[in-house]
């Protein structure tokens, strides 16, 4: 099973399994194993979603989603375990890479890492859509 394009994979899922079914987080991820976690199980079931907000994300300086050079290494093993695994349909995983490298683009330009700044922006827009 493929991921559903109108599901945001974040910790708002709530996850229904059978008994026999083992479902853990793989702890060798610092980062990003909430979304690691939901592509290993996104075989075993349907995905649907809810238009409302039900999750509200609090950011603060100095927290370790706010450090991103630590972040990059991670979510590159994010993508490509999602595209190895065939989980993410070529599409999503091209919506995925734009994503990050949109992400990052913008984060090294605040931070004034310009060089990194601008070699994302440039894989960004460099992603056909």
């Amino acid at each position: 099973g493929k991921i559903n394009p109108g599901c945001f994979s974040a910790i708002s899922w709530m996850i229904r399994r059978s008994e026999d079914l083992v479902m853990e987080f793989d702890t060798s991820w610092t980062h990003l194993e909430d979304r690691v976690f939901f592509l290993s199980i996104a075989h075993a079931g349907a995905y649907d979603f809810v238009e409302e907000p039900c999750y509200h994300l609090r950011r603060r300086a100095g927290s370790l989603m706010s450090q991103h050079g630590y972040m990059e290494g991670p979510f590159r093993r994010y993508l490509a375990r999602g595209r190895e695994r065939d989980i993410l349909s070529a599409d999503q995983w091209k919506a995925e890479r734009r994503y990050f490298h949109r992400m990052f683009a913008r984060a090294y330009a605040r931070e004034g890492h310009l060089a990194r700044a601008i070699g994302h922006a440039w894989s960004w827009l460099n992603i056909r859509r």
